[in-house]
């Protein structure tokens, strides 16, 4: 599932194309596209020139020289692919390549085509869309920034991955920056002190800046551990498997306690 780390690596490569010119559009799902408030769809953008690409979170938003905003999002399995190439290796839960057949919608430039791929079509390309409410961007969360926790009694993991909170988290990194600092996901995001937060602050940039470094949410040290029966790779203690809110999380019961062991 593409995550902060697979939305930076694509707005990079789409960064390349500024200044390109769109000479043409092809919707092949019209699920992919979402029109803006008065109906505009991707093809509002055939003729304009692409200014800027940002990414927000688990996002990448692309400007056109009319204000025109494209907001892509991935989805379970999207990829961008520019000349056939995707911007990104190999997803986790999703197919290895980039199959024309699961294009979803081409933009053609005067400086390269762009595909929007999408095998699970969970994904989608906003026109004009809303402001996203995002929290701070977990590349750069800070000790101070985690104040927002204070007083919360949902569990650290869902919290992790509430986009409000701190943007650009998923399944595969909220799991890795839990286990590296030994904190259970269950445990009441409200129980953390000062020196706790600080330290899940730390830990959630730095994994961030290795997972960068890597090329993929998915290279994290706990990801090869995530089948049924492994063992914790600090300890040898067998990894459990929980459903905190709807979303799985792997961690070691051994290792991994609550925020006081933090304190």
């Amino acid at each position: 599932m593409p995550e902060l780390v697979e939305a930076e690596i694509t707005a990079r490569a789409l960064r390349r194309l500024i200044g390109a010119r769109v000479r043409s559009v092809e919707i092949l799902d019209p699920r992919v596209e979402r029109s803006d408030e008065l109906g505009r769809g991707l093809a509002a953008v055939v003729g304009q020139r692409l200014t800027g690409v940002h990414r927000l979170g688990k996002s990448v938003e692309v400007t056109c020289d009319d204000a025109t905003v494209l907001r892509v999002r991935f989805g379970m399995s999207g990829r961008m692919v520019i000349d056939g190439r995707s911007a990104i290796g190999d997803l986790l839960y999703g197919p290895d390549d980039a199959r024309t057949i699961w294009d979803r919608a081409r933009l053609d430039t005067d400086r390269g085509a762009i595909a929007f791929n999408d095998p699970r079509r969970f994904g989608a390309i906003e026109v004009n869309p809303a402001p996203l409410v995002l929290g701070p961007d977990a590349t750069t969360w800070t000790a101070g920034q985690t104040r927002a926790l204070v007083g919360r009694r949902r569990p650290i993991k869902p919290l992790l991955l509430d986009q409000s909170v701190v943007a650009g988290l998923g399944n595969l990194a909220a799991d890795e920056i839990l286990w590296r600092i030994g904190l259970d996901p269950h445990q009441p995001a409200g129980d953390l002190g000062e020196r706790a937060r600080g330290r899940l602050a730390d830990s959630t940039r730095e994994v961030m800046a290795m997972l960068l470094e890597r090329g993929g949410s998915h290279l994290g040290d706990l990801v090869g551990f995530r089948h049924s029966g492994a063992l914790c790779p600090v300890d040898d203690t067998p990894l459990e498997r929980s459903r905190i809110s709807g979303r799985t999380a792997v961690w070691c019961p051994a290792h991994q306690r609550g925020a006081g062991e933090l304190q």
